[in-house]
């Protein structure tokens, strides 16, 4: 966890305890001397002494103090429950009189606390201190840490829609016991990353796995297809029983088993036409129905022990990306968790709107489809699907996945490589 100077936080400290209202206060008992005002002097004197012993007590507070948060999840999917587990310790000889730790909690973000009560919520006028913006903030308030004490405060979280959240500008701060000034200081743990998947959508996976299996030699496999029999040898002690040719027993044959055929399943690759969904009038809703349905298929087929790939376009935050088929599926839904539409800008008056284009790294697409035997391209529609890139995959079979249903003659344009996206729900 790296951490970033200590700092005054001044829209939370006193005026007084400021370089230039202490330079005030004194400046105030030398006026107030050449006119005998002995007890304002010694009052502004006094006041200038307690304003310099808090700016010191409260830049003190929090040295050798650490602040970390944790989770036991970090990949989850909406409606998953987690514990973000907030630690401070006070490794120092001196107490803590109070210390807030506080994580901003970005705009809709996508985890946030289970209660309530442990989200404040800014007025709008003020924010959390002169660097943080003005959003939510996960809080949590400790009344007295004793000398080289270490607390753990567990907080309930709950993961709530799709996207990526980042433990980053987490704050703690402190300061005197007269409460005139407070420090912040903030952590950094930018390695910590909550990715929520999408939703996966209950979907019917026949139509891939179909396209999926075929069958190679022994040699090439790595499956076991128990449909398909290759030889038998006899039993030996350590074979499982239903390996077992039940058929030849009955006969009272010696007992023999089942050698299955190992078969090598075809890899599928799926290219996401992300800005098919945006333009003037951006398709949010189908945008994250799409990829709960993507995300359906490639935790089914990962399941059945089938290779995925996948291709998204350049998003708001984050260049082209292609993992190649045999990529981890958590790494899969990773970057489906990441991806976000670029915003799409208006444009100037008399211009025409023009529909948004995924852009895609070409080479690294095209050198991943030909190592997958089943290639899929989901979009909006067909109108809005990049044909450069599709006409490119005609020949290496490409299936279009559009979520609108084509008409008769987009649909002879493709001809029968089309699966309308909402036939693959089950609910459907």
């Amino acid at each position: 966890m790296k951490t970033e100077t200590i700092k005054i936080i001044n829209m939370r400290s006193s005026f007084l305890t400021s370089l230039t209202g202490i330079a005030g206060l004194f400046l105030g008992a030398v006026i107030a001397l050449p006119f005998h005002l002995t007890f304002l002097a010694a009052a502004l004197i006094l006041m200038a002494v307690i304003a310099i012993l808090s700016r010191v007590w409260a830049l003190k507070a929090l040295t050798d103090v650490g602040f970390s948060a944790e989770s036991d999840r970090y990949r989850l999917f909406p409606g998953d429950s987690f514990t973000l587990l907030m630690k401070v310790s006070n490794r120092k000889n001196i107490p803590l009189i109070w210390l807030d730790a506080a994580v901003p909690l970005e705009d809709s973000c996508p985890v946030l606390p289970a209660g309530e009560e442990d989200i404040y919520e800014p007025d709008g006028l003020t924010k959390a201190d002169d660097e943080l913006p003005r959003c939510p903030m996960l809080r949590k308030r400790f009344a007295f840490i004793s000398p080289w004490q270490e607390l753990e405060i567990p907080v309930a979280m709950k993961a709530m829609h799709r996207g990526i959240y980042r433990l980053e500008n987490l704050r703690i701060y402190s300061g005197d016991g007269f409460g005139l000034t407070q420090t912040g200081m903030t952590a950094q743990n930018p390695e910590r990353v909550f990715a929520v998947y999408p939703e996966p959508a209950a979907i019917r996976a026949e139509k891939f796995l179909r396209a999926q299996w075929t069958s190679a030699g022994k040699n090439k496999g790595y499956l076991e297809d128990p449909t398909l029999i290759r030889g038998s040898r006899d039993y030996q002690p350590t074979d499982s029983w239903k390996r077992i040719n039940w058929r030849m027993a009955a006969r009272g044959l010696p007992l023999q088993v089942n050698l299955p055929e190992m078969i090598l399943p075809q890899s599928s690759h799926f290219i996401v036409d992300g800005e098919s969904f945006s333009g003037p009038e951006a398709d949010h809703a189908g945008f994250e129905l799409m990829l709960s349905i993507l995300c359906g298929i490639l935790l089914n087929l990962s399941e059945k022990g089938l290779e995925c790939g996948l291709s998204l376009p350049a998003s708001l935050r984050s260049p082209s990306v292609t993992l190649p088929p045999g990529t981890k599926t958590a790494e899969l839904l990773f970057a489906l968790a990441a991806y976000e539409l670029k915003p799409y800008k208006m444009p100037s008056a008399g211009e025409i709107p023009v529909q948004p284009v995924s852009s895609f790294a070409a080479a690294a697409v095209l050198a991943a489809c030909q190592r997958a035997g089943n290639i899929y391209y989901l979009t909006r529609s067909l109108r809005s699907a990049d044909h450069v890139i599709v006409r490119k995959l005609q020949n290496q079979g490409v299936t279009v996945i559009p979520l609108e249903e084509p008409d008769q003659k987009e649909a002879a344009y493709f001809g029968e490589k089309i699966i309308p996206m909402r036939s693959l729900l089950k609910n459907a």
